[in-house]
């Protein structure tokens, strides 16, 4: 049975991202993914599949990344990222390459989806493609060009880079979290398969889209946005301390979601106190508290919740057993790629993570790493993979730009089944 409310569950969330994303609730819009993975969890709870003993565990489990952890480190890292988004750091940073290269498009097409690619590392590949969507819609309109090279660029530069760095995707940080592995040694394996994902990616969208990229455009005219250098400073400071803190967090033995907790307090409050010292606007500051993802934390509980009642009902067990007989980088690699655009790629890391307890021990952390690649390239077959490939869609459509599901889909099939296996490739040889 819990299997069956698992699937429901799941179908309804899918449905929802397709056809109803969001709900209005008074003067709110809210995302209608959550609510129904919300659902599906209570249903476990009221039919007594998971009790509230295993409930508690979820929450206070000793580990380096229970549901809570997970929840906090997220969020904090989100917002420092969003307050770097407000102060206009990101837009001025585009901006300035764009003027840069003039009017060459192939020049300008390669340093965007490389400078994507390494912001997206460090910070989300959900707050790059927020951010720099509108943006580079904006450009092709101003420049006269067709958008959709730059658009699919950011597509696929801000998924397939997020492999590289332990903090670049959720899905990243708990499957890591959960078994142990630290920053750096996520680093050390992921590295290559990051650097192939990213180089392969670039080569074939620019050779699908060359036509459009050999083409002039208008000279780009706009002025660079000034930010606040205070800001900036501030802003720049707490994430660059973060990351070297998260770096050697396994040295100084400090959990990750305490290090990104104390960084985001610490730039609310400092923030606040320099913008009310020069007498500025807190609009930044409110709105990165405002445009932080808090939907994330009953999505992710829920998540658990679920997941924990297939582990209960022996799924887990009998799925890992059957993907024993595989090679663990293909077996897992293949088939939680397929599954992610099934149920989306965080419900998928959680199921895929459990099955790990019923394979060897030598073929754990193999199956870990290509579990972890498939959840970051699997959007690149559908845009059902991830959150952030729906949210590209509907940014898309919020800005006049049409776009079917079919031109997706034939644009970056092949693309993502060769960037799958290039990428699996770099990890068989590092592993």
């Amino acid at each position: 049975m819990t299997l069956v409310i698992f699937l429901i569950t799941i179908f309804f969330m899918v449905l929802s991202l397709i056809f109803f994303p969001k709900i209005k609730l008074f003067k709110f819009e809210l995302h209608t993914h959550w609510i129904i993975i919300s659902l599906g969890a209570i249903s476990l709870l009221i039919l007594n599949y998971v009790d509230l003993d295993t409930l508690k565990a979820i929450l206070t489990e000793k580990s380096q990344m229970n549901a809570l952890k997970l929840i906090t480190l997220f969020i904090s890292m989100t917002v420092l990222a969003i307050f770097l988004d407000e102060i206009g750091f990101f837009s001025m940073l585009s901006i300035w390459l764009m003027k840069k290269v003039k009017n060459n498009q192939k020049i300008m097409f390669a340093l965007l989806y490389f400078s994507i690619g390494f912001i997206t590392m460090f910070v989300s590949n959900d707050v790059i493609i927020l951010t720099l969507t509108p943006l580079m819609i904006y450009f092709a309109t101003n420049a006269k060009i067709n958008p959709m090279p730059y658009l699919f660029g950011i597509l696929v530069s801000g998924n397939v880079f997020s492999v590289t760095l332990l903090i670049s995707n959720t899905t990243n940080i708990y499957l890591a979290a959960k078994q142990g592995i630290d920053f750096l040694s996520f680093l050390k394996v992921m590295w290559l398969p990051g650097l192939t994902a990213g180089v392969t990616g670039y080569l074939i969208i620019a050779f699908i889209f060359r036509k459009s990229l050999s083409e002039p455009m208008t000279k780009f005219d706009q002025e660079i946005p000034k930010v606040d250098r205070g800001s900036l400073l501030i802003g720049l400071s707490h994430l660059l301390v973060a990351l070297i803190l998260l770096v050697i967090s396994n040295v100084i033995n400090l959990e990750m979601w305490l290090i990104t907790l104390v960084a985001a307090i610490s730039l609310l409050i400092t923030s606040f106190i320099y913008l009310k010292a020069r007498k500025k606007s807190l609009e930044p500051l409110k709105n990165s508290l405002i445009k932080s993802p808090w939907s994330f934390a009953p999505l992710i509980f829920s998540m658990y919740v679920l997941v924990e009642g297939l582990r209960i009902g022996g799924i887990t067990d009998s799925f890992g057993q059957f993907l024993a007989k595989f090679d663990p980088i293909l077996g897992y690699g293949i088939t939680s790629f397929i599954a992610t655009n099934l149920m989306n790629n965080l419900p998928m890391s959680m199921f895929y993570e459990l099955t790990l307890s019923s394979i060897p021990a030598n073929m754990q952390l193999k199956a870990i790493y290509a579990v972890v690649i498939s959840s970051n390239v699997g959007v690149l077959l559908t845009p059902l993979g991830s959150l952030s490939g729906l949210m590209w869609f509907e940014l898309l459509e919020q800005h006049g730009v049409k776009l079917k599901v079919t031109y997706y889909i034939k644009n970056l099939f092949l693309l993502s089944i060769i960037v799958l296996f290039a990428t699996l490739f770099a990890l068989w040889i590092v592993i």
